[in-house]
């Protein structure tokens, strides 16, 4: 599935990524600062500055944020490790998030 042209929470990365156990590819905003950082974008692959009982607590209180997102994953810019790396991207930076 494939997502685009929507502004993203941190509570959609967090329930793809963790609550849904999926990783997830995110491509950037051209000429955004996580575009500098990840010019081809990142496969992330879990989420290490929230946690389930901070997300439940906004989602029940619809409390959505957008924001820093620290956690780890893959540079998908060429070339491309097979070892995980710390990512950190704002929310507002995505572009478009590709999950199966």
């Amino acid at each position: 599935m494939e997502t685009e042209n929507k502004r993203f929470f941190i509570e959609d990365i967090f329930n793809l990524v963790e609550m849904q156990r999926h990783a997830i590819g995110v491509s950037f905003i051209p000429g955004s600062k996580s575009y500098a950082k990840y010019k081809d974008g990142i496969t992330l692959i879990q989420v290490t500055n929230s946690t389930l009982e901070e997300v439940l607590y906004r989602i029940q209180n619809k409390k959505f944020a957008h924001g820093e997102i620290l956690g780890k994953g893959y540079n998908n810019t060429p070339p491309i490790s097979i070892d995980v790396i710390p990512v950190s991207f704002n929310t507002k930076d995505i572009n478009e998030i590709e999950h199966t």
